[in-house]
């Protein structure tokens, strides 16, 4: 059997496998269409960025990335995201355009680069010098996915240009870019999604190319201790974000399948626990299937592709080889989620597609592709978002990435425009979830600092308080110590809209959106010092009021309004509370709010059209956080407990509800 053969059966073999639905199952039409007509106009594309560029000879292609100062482009040409478009024109209808990419882009790649030989810690001059991290060495030659070079170029083997002369150079160069490789893993590289996508890469490679075969066991080995440290016991990744989440969970999804159809290899990728990885990557999105936004995610946009569906279908069919039942059936009567390792709740009020769903952000610091986004709370409202987290604005260095990232351009408090520290995590004082409503305690205890440094840094905490009553308000109660403070400093409360018009009545300080057809409303009903409210759309100076600009993780922001509720105070403990409604129609609800205060706790009397509440808590009067006391009498509520809430249709109640802590 000649090299070209012995190759591509080896590939047909392991996709046989690894494969549970079929190779390119993650690809949309359109995405497909896109990339073809970009290849024929001999055009590549800027993944995420709404851009391609131009090559007249793909033979003299410069892999520095010339065309834009932008490190993500520089690293998306040396990826060759490319080849598994042209593999599947090329499958289609034999083009031999495609054929004739794939071979100039590779031989122009082998010819670029010098060879090292045996000397493999050449990571620092790769990574600084030419732009090509080992994080792009496995994505470039292909892992259980089934792209890159090894996953695609077999498939083009029965053209003249792939003669066997070519594929030994080929093999040859793979050979040498594993080393390096190798050398990263043992030695030099990150624990989080580098090293496993660098493992799954090689076990890959020790299945499909000759001279390859003796890296297996220690692929085997390293890959079945990284799926022990890669997720947290709740099912969640260690990163804390939803594309690295479905990413990782993906890699080790296919190496269950492979430990199931190759036994003798030895892995040991738990399928019990894959689908739990899975099922927090199906509860993390929007009610629509798209990204909610998380961390260093893609932004909701309304023109992005839900992922649900085929994460879901591949989902079930790992859980029905191992006789567990499919996701609608075992999540069929659970609403509400919360992730206790990652510190991230997923809360709904159904399971259809206009449902309305939160996503309340306290999450674990879980690396640098982790927002300062603590106590945020995020709505998705009957089919949009409208109460949005920023998602990745950019890569790189530039003032988008770095807003993205920080806490003024999140829903939660920030001082002085200041943002959280990156190591110090909530504590989640309390979490309570019934059929009617859901109540969370958070607390932050970190402080504040410049972004790019420590500079002004305060000591300071906060709290938040979340309570939802379904279909009905969501109150919002901040508590901010900032610990004997004497200086004045301005206290935010930050809500971003969804990218449109918005009423704002700053004599009353609330805010609420103008679509047809659903809306959110944010309220501010108390606070305990002088407050104003104000509405950011593309300011600048600071960065404030920012949307996504298409969805896509490159593709920067763009004005959106954002409501402010703020005090300018010297004053340490600062209280404000917040009533969010979201409603269907155009025609915003009838809302009075009234509050009392004894020595034990405070009440809400909150009216809605034609619905009547009360709200009681020790929680809302404590200046220190994490005291308990019971509420005792205020208003017509007398109880020993924590939290009551009360509601009403008209002379019915409709709820009654109590919290001991």
């Amino acid at each position: 059997m000649n090299l070209k053969n012995e190759i591509y059966q080896r590939l047909l073999d392991y996709q046989k496998d690894v494969v549970v639905l079929h190779r390119f199952s993650k690809l949309v039409d359109s995405e497909i269409t896109e990339w073809t007509k970009a290849l024929y106009n001999n055009n590549i594309i800027f993944r995420a960025a709404d851009m391609q560029f131009h090559f007249d000879d793909f033979k003299k292609m410069d892999f520095t990335g010339p065309e834009i100062d932008h490190q993500e482009w520089q690293q998306q040409i040396n990826r060759f995201l490319w080849l598994k478009f042209a593999t599947i024109e090329y499958q289609k209808n034999k083009s031999d355009h495609m054929a004739n990419i794939v071979f100039d882009t590779i031989n122009a790649w082998m010819n670029y680069w010098p060879n090292y030989g045996e000397n493999t810690d050449i990571y620092p001059f790769r990574q600084h010098e030419f732009w090509d991290p080992m994080i792009n060495t496995p994505i470039r030659l292909g892992y259980n996915n089934l792209n890159g070079w090894v996953g695609c170029v077999p498939h083009f083997f029965s053209h003249p240009l792939f003669t066997e002369e070519f594929v030994e150079k080929m093999v040859d160069c793979i050979l040498w870019q594993i080393k390096p490789m190798v050398y990263n893993n043992r030695f030099r590289g990150g624990e989080n999604n580098w090293r496993p996508n660098e493992l799954d890469s090689l076990l890959f490679l020790s299945q499909v190319i000759p001279g390859a075969k003796k890296y297996e066991e220690y692929a085997v080995n390293q890959l079945n201790d990284a799926f022990i440290a890669q997720f947290e016991s709740d099912g969640s990744h260690i990163e804390h974000t939803d594309d690295y989440h479905n990413w990782m969970s993906d890699v080790f999804a296919n190496l269950a399948i492979l430990s199931i159809n190759r036994p003798s290899l030895g892995l040991k990728i738990n399928p019990e626990r894959i689908i739990k990885t899975m099922d927090y990557g199906l509860i993390c999105k929007a009610p629509d299937g798209r990204s909610f936004g998380i961390h260093d995610s893609q932004a909701w946009h309304e023109k992005n592709t839900p992922i649900i569906y085929d994460y879901l279908e591949k989902r079930d069919k790992i859980a029905s080889l191992i006789n567990q039942p499919t996701f609608k059936e075992k999540y069929k009567n659970q609403l509400d989620f919360p992730f206790l390792n990652a510190k991230q709740f997923f809360l709904r009020t159904s399971w259809n597609e206009d449902a309305t769903m939160v996503y309340f952000d306290a999450s674990k610091w879980g690396s640098w592709h982790t927002h300062m986004s603590r106590n945020s709370v995020n709505i998705y409202h009957g089919n949009k978002m409208i109460i949005t987290d920023p998602g990745t604005l950019n890569y790189g260095k530039n003032k988008d990435r770095d807003y993205g990232k920080s806490t003024p351009a999140h829903n939660t408090v920030t001082i002085d425009n200041m943002t959280q520290s990156v190591s110090s995590n909530p504590e989640i004082e309390h979490y309570e979830s019934t059929e009617q409503l859901t109540l969370i305690i958070s607390d932050y205890t970190g402080g504040y600092s410049s972004f790019y440094d420590n500079s002004n840094a305060i000591t300071a905490e906060h709290e938040r308080i979340f309570l939802w009553v379904k279909n009905h308000f969501m109150l919002v109660f901040d508590n901010v110590n900032m610990h004997g403070n004497t200086k004045k400093r301005v206290v935010s409360s930050h809500w971003q809209y969804k990218a449109s018009d918005v009423f704002h009545d700053s004599k009353k300080q609330l805010c609420y959106s103008n679509f047809d057809d659903y809306n959110v409303m944010v309220k501010k009903i108390y606070s305990n010092v002088d407050t104003s409210s104000i509405i950011y759309s593309g300011q600048l100076d600071p960065m404030l009021g920012y949307n996504s600009k298409t969805g896509n993780k490159l593709s920067g922001s763009r004005p959106a309004p954002m409501f402010s509720i703020e005090a300018k105070t010297n004053e340490s403990i600062i209280k404000i509370g917040q009533l969010l409604i979201p409603y269907q129609g155009n025609t915003p609800p009838k809302v009075s709010v009234t509050t009392k205060i004894t020595n034990y706790a405070q009440l809400f009397n909150i009216s809605i059209d034609d619905y009547k509440f009360e709200v009681a808590s020790h929680y809302f009067v404590r200046d220190y956080f994490k005291s308990n006391s019971a509420i005792r009498e205020i208003g017509d509520i007398n109880s020993f407990a924590r939290f009551v809430v009360n509601g009403y249709e008209k002379d019915k109640q409709i709820l009654k509800w109590s919290y001991r802590g």
